[in-house]
């Protein structure tokens, strides 16, 4: 063996490497050599590189929320959403008719009962996935974007928009302008669940026959509270 280690660092020598450090060794001699260009260090003492955590899409965890919060199918009478006309239809994970149709891009009228109650999870979360996108929910912070997909969810964007506007002390037009792109920034959880209770109850007021779902319209803006 002693003799093979000679050679090896006679080997070296001729080529330039010089001696190893004292006590390293021949292999001491070998890890010397430079890098190919453009290759990264090997990792030493057996460590290897630490994968990057995954990446996770914050419109699926949004999306998951909401069809938690709306449930599935129903055909409550006195939800305003089942209808189409004076036919009774009823929604599931909070797709109505109306917003079905819109997205398969075929008139209300056509839509029945059983469409409805047919509609797969997956097709449920690609009509709201195009909704986040076309709502522009990434305008909003972060910490409120839920809730505001919640709203537009519950009210529609237009009436949606009014109760974020309510909130920020600015215009209720429902249009996305410039001051309320500017006030939504600043504009806290607190301040949002608040104009959604006024709304709620002002929904109850003036038609008492919504007044059975108050406890459930409470219950689920508060939890975005803090």
């Amino acid at each position: 063996m002693e003799v093979i280690n000679k050679g090896i660092l006679k080997a070296l020598e001729m080529l330039g490497l010089g001696q190893p450090q004292q006590g390293g060794g021949v292999l001491s001699a070998v890890a010397g050599m430079p890098r190919p260009e453009g290759k990264p260090p090997v990792p030493t003492n057996n460590a290897m590189p630490k994968s990057k955590p995954p990446v996770v899409n914050p419109a699926v965890n949004i999306i998951e929320s909401i069809i938690t919060n709306e449930g599935g199918f129903q055909q409550d009478k006195a939800d305003t959403g089942n209808y189409v006309g004076n036919r009774l239809i009823g929604t599931k994970y909070g797709i109505t008719p109306k917003k079905l149709a819109e997205f398969e891009n075929v008139d209300t009228n056509t839509i029945r009962a059983i469409d409805i109650e047919n509609l797969s999870i997956d097709k449920a979360k690609e009509i709201y996935n195009k909704d986040i996108k076309n709502f522009k929910i990434s305008q909003y912070p972060v910490g409120l974007q839920e809730q505001v997909f919640d709203i537009f969810t519950n009210f529609g964007y237009v009436g949606g928009l009014k109760v974020i506007q309510d909130a920020s002390n600015v215009k209720t037009d429902g249009k996305y302008g410039p001051e309320t792109k500017k006030a939504v920034q600043t504009l806290t959880p607190e301040k949002l669940v608040a104009s959604r209770i006024k709304k709620y109850n002002g929904i109850v007021k003036n038609n008492p026959s919504q007044e059975k779902f108050l406890k459930g319209w409470l219950n689920r803006a508060k939890k975005y509270g803090r």
